[in-house]
Parts: structure tokens; sequence; C-alpha cells
């Protein structure tokens, strides 16, 4: 069980571990590097994950209500079901990532690269698609409520 608070995120080494509970909303873990944990149920809301590293990390039902993950690479993680709601995830890198199921409802994904993504499922509510490259992903399992303006991604 991991709890923290507003704290300087370098000093917090998560890689490779494993973490039934983590709630560490509104903390600092700019440029962290998580690769390789599993944090299932974690809450992350209102932190800064900006420029980390979050390659191949587990984190299924994760809460992740307005994190900022600018320039994060999250490339080859399971985030299935997350919560990635109002989110600001300008430039992240979500490559072949397991996004089953979740939600990013009004998030900032300008940019973002979902390439070869299992995205069957998710949510794209008022979500800003400026610039989103989704290069071998099937489009045809996308929340059929979500209305995406194709002009914007990048095939």
């Amino acid at each position: 069980y991991i709890m923290t608070g507003t704290t300087d995120g370098k000093r917090l080494n998560l890689r490779n571990q494993k973490v039934d509970t983590a709630e560490m909303q509104d903390t600092n873990l700019k440029n962290v590097d998580l690769s390789g944990s599993q944090m299932v149920c974690a809450d992350l809301s209102d932190s800064n994950l900006s420029n980390s590293l979050l390659v191949g990390v587990s984190m299924q039902w994760a809460v992740m209500r307005r994190v900022n993950l600018t320039g994060a690479d999250l490339s080859g993680s399971n985030f299935e079901n997350a919560n990635f709601k109002d989110a600001i995830l300008t430039g992240a890198n979500f490559t072949g990532a397991k996004l089953k199921g979740a939600d990013f409802t009004c998030a900032n994904l300008t940019g973002v690269k979902f390439d070869s993504a299992d995205m069957e499922g998710v949510i794209l509510q008022n979500a800003n698609i400026k610039g989103v490259s989704v290069i071998g992903v099937d489009l045809s399992k996308f929340d059929a409520d979500c209305a995406l303006d194709v002009c914007d991604l990048f095939f």
C-alpha cells in the first residue's frame, strides 16, 4: 500500500514494483520511471506525470482524472477500464497499449500516438483528438456513441 501527498516524484522509485493499492492523488511524479510496475486500481488523480516512463505498466481500473501525462511514454502498457477523464495527454505515447474500455472523456489527446493499441470500447466523448495517430488500430471497435472527426486523425 502506498499513500503520498504532494511530493517530489524523483525520490519515489516504483520501477518493476507490484502495488495493490496506490493512492497518489495530487503528487508530483514528473520524469519518474514507473516502467514494468503493477498498480491495479491506483488513484493518481490530479498528479503530474509529465515526461515520465510508464512503459509496460499494468494499471487496469486506474483513476487518472485530470492527470498530466504530457510527453509520457506509456507504450505496451495495460490501462484497461482506466479513467482518464479531463486528463492532459498531449504528445503521450500509447503505442501497443491495452486500453479496452478506457474513458478519455474531455481529455486533451493532442498529438497522442495510439498506434497498434487495443482501443475496443474506448470512450472519447468531447476529447480533443487533434493530430492523434491511430496507425494499425481497428476503428470499428470504438464506442458507437463517440463521434470522431476522422480529419483530425493520422492513419
